[in-house]
């Protein structure tokens, strides 16, 4: 009998459970867990990383996202994975793909860039056609869908190349969900039901699950109701089978909306439910925020107003930590069926202008006409690919009559070229004077943006030391509160307990309010900040961001009163004027004492509007004043009700006023407070 060396046989379990990832996803949790036992025992890092990785990917295929980035982390941390690119390549790949699922497209978009550099580097054709149908998912997910269609056909041409069937399957499944999301469900049922034949020859039941799920989603939406159900049964019985929560979580929500659409309402919210629950179990970020809308959906379908609103409010907050751009379209639309139903017609004609402006917005990136044409022209590419053979066969046949040609042009070419060199050597010594001018210019200007480049440097070291502390108390501050929460839980009071929470979601709101002013620092720094100006009201700019802040306010018993008046147009950038606002609302707040006012009025010049925001709080030392003119300084300032703050949001209003080309005044007495003036441009002196 042989016995199988410990390198020997971890290899073949890592081997035997990638196999069986797909079909039987129990049993290669099974092995490669024993894979990592044996690991664990020799002295085998490149293996343990993976086995880690396998593991990363078994729980992603379940739908255990975040048991999934727990692995997958470990096994980049392993120092023996950056020098292979190949194993570095697979792991921060799925690294990626989880964090889409759980909506972290930035930190998604990163790890598959790193991706797409590898499988540059390696000259991979099955690497390059993965990385750009992760970045196609990726596109969709964020309602880009003319470039997710685009990275979806260059996916699919190279794994025609390659004859990857089961890869061929998985793009044909995402191109038919993007016919789907423009409104061409015979399109994509054509492509779902390939994929479908596909998988289900390569017993690929894991897709076979998600396909049918895709399928009756199409069939639902043309009314076909008894399709749709037998589809999504399908599907659910398939993933059950198989333990893959994520899917089971999808499924049963698809069931719920055709229920609703079947007026089958307590078989819905059963299902819904069913649904929440997998995902709130999984931390499956996307899922919850849809389950939430679709409750809320259907609490207003049974007219019972004040539940929907409760569950419209949770997925509108979640939308917001998000950034998802497409569900706010459908969360402003139930906005203002619910308030039309109520009799609120301001507020509901204020959601109906939101959802519109964003729906305009949205057509700008999903091109329907732009993504057919591509479509067509790929059809086009592949008929020309089949037909190869035969214009080879035409090209041989007239290869010794060009071969005579060629052999005459070379000799011409050839003469030519030694005229060309006595040129070439003629010209090069002045062509030498003038780089080595160049050169030395060239090194003066990068002493000097050495120079400069050593300024932004310290500044950015002291911002992030800055940064650092006010991130870190929060979450110390956090973590103690939670430990008194576990510590005490048997005994504690409900007193006690509202006392804490209230004072994690204080800490929680200071931390997020300075990672939102972080990140437009950011976006400023690297220069993707867009100008794009228009005639705005800021009256209503003002009360809208008046009412976002409001329950800060009111924690403190602060009053703000805005005086601009009704019209006062000027021509800005509106998100930008936005962010300008918010933040020093946000400051005139956390400066302010309890019980105190907050004013807000305007006058109209000559040629442009000046805005004062005044309050009565601590004020504002010289020496932070001087700091912000200057650029080069970061302040850390709490407030009085000990609120954390970096200095980050008034660079930010100073940076985005000289953007638009506008006045920032700042007059303030220490232990008196603040007035803060900015000038902006009429609409109709910008127009003209």
């Amino acid at each position: 009998m042989v016995t199988q060396k410990p390198a020997e046989r971890t290899a073949l379990l890592i081997t035997l459970s990638q196999d069986l990832i797909s079909s039987d996803p129990i049993a290669a949790k099974l092995y490669i867990t024993e894979a990592m036992s044996i690991c664990q025992h020799t002295d085998s890092s490149q293996q343990y990383a993976r086995a880690l990785a396998v593991m990363g990917k078994i729980f992603t295929h379940t739908g255990k996202l975040d048991s999934a980035l727990f692995f997958l982390n470990q096994a980049s941390n392993i120092p023996i994975v950056r020098e292979d690119d190949y194993l570095r390549f697979e792991i921060h790949n799925q690294i990626g793909t989880v964090l889409t699922n759980q909506q972290a497209y930035d930190s998604a978009e990163f790890h598959y860039q790193l991706c797409s550099e590898i499988a540059g580097r390696l000259n991979k054709p099955d690497y390059l056609a993965a990385i750009n149908n992760n970045l196609g998912m990726l596109a969709d997910e964020r309602g880009m869908l003319q470039q997710a269609f685009d990275y979806y056909l260059i996916a699919l041409k190279y794994y025609d190349d390659i004859s990857d069937l089961a890869n061929q399957a998985v793009v044909l499944n995402n191109l038919g969900l993007v016919n789907q999301a423009l409104g061409d469900n015979v399109k994509a049922i054509e492509f779902l039901k390939k994929a479908i034949e596909i998988n289900t020859g390569l017993n690929n039941q894991l897709n076979v699950s998600m396909n049918y799920g895709n399928l009756g989603t199409c069939y639902k939406i043309l009314g076909n109701n008894t399709e749709a159900l037998a589809c999504f049964q399908h599907s659910l019985t398939l993933s059950r089978e198989l333990g893959l929560e994520l899917d089971q979580a999808k499924t049963l929500m698809n069931l719920g909306n055709l229920f609703v659409q079947m007026n089958k309402f307590e078989e819905a919210e059963s299902h819904f439910k069913a649904s929440l629950e997998i995902c709130e179990k999984n931390n499956i970020v996307y899922g919850i925020l849809i389950n939430y809308y679709n409750i809320a959906g259907l609490y207003y379908y049974k007219k019972d107003y004040s539940q929907a609103i409760e569950y419209l409010e949770k997925s509108n907050q979640l939308a917001q930590e998000q950034g998802n751009i497409k569900m706010y379209i459908d969360i402003y639309k139930l906005y203002e069926k619910i308030n039309e139903a109520l009799g609120n017609y301001k507020l509901a004609f204020f959601y109906h202008k939101n959802w519109d402006i964003i729906t305009d917005s949205l057509k700008a990136m999903a091109n329907k006409e732009y993504i057919l044409d591509l479509q067509a022209k790929y059809q086009v590419e592949k008929k020309e690919l089949e037909n190869k053979n035969l214009r080879t066969e035409n090209t041989a046949k007239a290869l010794s009559i060009r071969n005579q040609k060629i052999t005459t042009a070379a000799v011409a070419f050839v003469l030519f070229l030694t005229g060309l060199l006595a040129i070439v050597l003629f010209r090069s010594r002045d062509k030498a004077q003038r780089a080595n001018q160049q050169l030395n210019e060239l090194n003066n200007k990068i002493l000097i943006q050495n120079t400069a480049l050593e300024e932004v440097n310290a500044t950015k070291d002291k911002l992030f030391s800055i940064i650092a502390h006010d991130l870190k108390s929060p979450f110390n501050s956090l973590l103690s509160f939670l430990q008194l929460l576990i510590d005490e839980k048997a005994d504690i009071d409900e007193n006690k307990k509202k006392e804490i929470l209230m004072m994690l979601y204080q800490h929680s709101n200071n931390t997020y309010s300075l990672i939102e002013n972080l990140l437009q620092w950011a976006l400023g720094q690297r220069g993707h900040l867009q100008f794009n100006p228009g005639n705005f009201d800021l009256r209503q700019i003002v009360e809208a961001e008046i009412e976002f802040l409001s329950g800060r306010a009111d924690k403190k018993n602060i009053r703000i009163i805005n005086t601009i008046e009704v019209n006062s147009l000027a021509w800005v950038d509106e998100n930008m004027v936005r962010i300008i606002f918010r933040n020093l609302i946000n400051n005139a707040i956390k400066f302010s004492f309890e019980n105190g006012l907050i004013t807000i009025n305007s006058i109209r010049g000559i040629d442009k509007h000046e805005v004062t925001i005044t309050d009565h709080g601590i004020g504002m030392p010289e020496k932070v004043r001087k700091a912000l003119f200057s650029g080069s300084n970061f302040h850390s300032t709490k407030g009085t009700k000990n609120e954390s703050g970096s200095g980050l949001g008034l660079m930010i209003v100073k940076e985005l006023m000289d953007k638009q080309g506008c006045s920032f005044h700042v007059n303030s007495t220490e232990g008196k407070g603040t007035a803060i003036t900015l000038g902006f441009p009429l609409a109709n002196n910008a127009v003209a």
